[in-house]
């Protein structure tokens, strides 16, 4: 019951927040370009914009599989990226008018309408483009050399999303791994099934594995499982594989399922196995400090999409210590990926998306 209450207080924080950005930006753009008798027009018309993109958020919540009112549901999404990055600028004016200028400006005005515009393009542009493909080499003095592709965090809601993840499979059979890892979050409400999707996972031949993220749970727990299966994913939910001299265990969501620290441990320590190489799957970067202090693991993690849009990276990492690329630890090694999609407004700002491809030495 606790925890209820302090999502549902987390909740209408961040609501009365999102409420508070909109007359911040209303307040700003009358300071500093003096809107005069337009100054109730413009607040009419972002406390519209702000119930509009509000709404769409709960109704997309009520009601999951209506395509009619997808376009809504994606215009309440990339409103919230613009108020966010906008809202972000308008604090900067305000900073740098009150430390140099001492006054209201409307160059600072003008300047912070053109920035936040480009901004939210170039954000938009980082958002729906096809995902880098980053290398990386992890050195373990192991027997064998073998190469993982590592991705999370696809959120497959809107049509637009399916289409770049079949170029993206596509991509990755092409790179030729020994095995391919999805770390969690492929499904979100809205989610369609495309049997082209399915062709383009298949013809990667390789053993494909799949963890739960939390997205995936609210999706619908065994839909989200038996559609990872019927792509050609094993699913790991606290269990195991072995891939000859490869060990992975995957972990549920640990918020989800509220696993705590001693949980953790004990399902890694059940299923470890001496003398071969340990990967850890978590959708979520937690406990690495304990995990590294008790086995030799590599771990792999998501989760945080590195903040996706500024300042949220600040938010994200008082949350989570580890909060993307590589870490080591003692014997082991954790790497955080910023994840190949994105989870609401369809834009990146100051975070790009990824696929990882790692190289086992």
């Amino acid at each position: 019951m606790a925890k209820v209450v302090i999502i549902l207080v987390i909740f209408l924080l961040l609501i009365l927040g999102y409420f508070l950005s909109h007359l911040y930006i209303v307040n700003f753009l009358d300071r500093h370009l003096t809107l005069n008798n337009y100054k109730n027009l413009v607040k009419f018309i972002f406390v519209l914009l702000f119930s509009v993109s509000f709404l769409s958020l709960i109704l997309r919540a009520i009601i999951k599989s209506d395509t009619v009112l997808k376009p809504i549901y994606f215009f309440g999404f990339y409103w919230m990226g613009v108020v966010v990055i906008f809202v972000s600028y308008c604090v900067i004016g305000d900073f740098i008018s009150f430390l140099f200028i001492r006054r209201n400006n409307k160059y600072i005005g003008l300047v912070v309408l053109l920035v936040s515009l480009i901004s939210s393009t170039l954000a938009t542009y980082h958002g729906i483009k096809m995902p880098k493909i980053k290398h990386i080499t992890i050195d373990l003095d192991g027997n064998n050399s073998f190469r993982i592709v590592y991705l999370s965090d696809l959120h497959l809601d809107f049509k637009y999303k399916n289409k770049i993840a079949i170029e993206l499979f596509n991509k990755i059979k092409n790179i030729g791994p020994g095995i391919l890892i999805f770390g969690g979050d492929m499904f979100d409400p809205g989610f369609v099934y495309d049997v082209k999707l399915e062709e383009a996972i298949k013809r990667i031949y390789c053993t494909k594995i799949a963890i739960l993220g939390n997205h995936d749970y609210y999706f619908g727990l065994e839909k989200a499982k038996g559609i990872f299966k019927q792509l050609g994913f094993i699913v790991l939910q606290n269990s195991t594989v072995e891939i000859e001299n490869v060990n992975i265990i995957g972990l549920g969501d640990i918020r989800t399922e509220d696993l705590h620290k001693e949980e953790i441990v004990s399902i890694i320590n059940n299923n470890y196995k001496t003398g071969k190489l340990n990967i850890v799957v978590s959708h979520q970067p937690l406990f690495f400090d304990e995990l590294s202090s008790n086995f030799d693991i590599m771990m792999l993690s998501g989760h945080t999409h590195n903040g996706q849009v500024f300042p949220f990276h600040i938010f994200t990492r008082i949350f989570y210590k580890y909060l993307y690329g590589l870490f080591k630890k003692n014997k082991s090694t954790l790497y955080v990926t910023s994840g190949a999609g994105v989870w609401g407004p369809p834009m990146r700002f100051l975070s790009s998306s990824e696929v990882v491809v790692i190289d086992i030495l």
